[in-house]
């Protein structure tokens, strides 16, 4: 902010633009838009930043954003005359973090033989996950070290049950499924 008599404070004016845009795939690898001056429109002001009477408050928090973009931000501080508004400070190229895919649900061990086991899951929101396989991971439960079980590491994301095989006899297992 300029000097405090300058200006007499209305409101902080914090707006955002998208400058990787379309689908998760685009977002993550595609092309960052190329922008000069206000090719690319600029949001509305952020509500949560408007602060109007609290000049010393210089923080908020911008929500409704996607998950590993990124926005271009720009702030200037309002006036009571218009004239006396600050100048644009504009901050390029900030990235949002990737939102990982949430776990699995429904997670059922059935058919339990002596060296055998049934598995199955139902996949849940993936958000940002570009899916290549699932991680299917089991332990002994006393046992620090997981093993991959390569016959439930299927490579479509609809494939979600298996059979493990080569389990203990009277062995009590933790199991980890997740997407890659």
């Amino acid at each position: 902010p300029g000097a405090e008599g300058e200006c007499v404070y209305s409101y902080w004016d914090v707006q955002v633009r998208e400058r990787r845009v379309g689908s998760v795939w685009n977002r993550w690898y595609g092309p960052v838009v190329n922008v000069t001056g206000d090719d690319l429109n600029w949001s509305a002001p952020v509500i949560s930043c408007y602060l109007p009477g609290n000049r010393s408050i210089a923080e908020c928090d911008v929500e409704g954003l996607v998950s590993n973009a990124i926005y271009d931000v720009r702030i200037k501080e309002r006036c009571e005359d218009f004239r006396a508004n600050s100048p644009w400070n504009v901050q390029l190229l900030l990235e949002t973090i990737a939102a990982w895919a949430l776990e699995p649900q429904n997670v059922l061990l059935a058919n339990v033989t002596k060296t055998t086991s049934y598995l199955s899951w139902e996949a849940n929101d993936p958000r940002d996950c570009i899916f290549t396989q699932w991680e299917v991971l089991v332990k002994p439960s006393p046992v620090l070290d997981w093993i991959a079980v390569p016959e439930c590491s299927h490579d479509s994301r609809e494939m979600v049950d298996c059979t493990i095989i080569g389990l203990q006899t009277y062995t009590a297992y933790d199991v980890r499924i997740r997407e890659l």
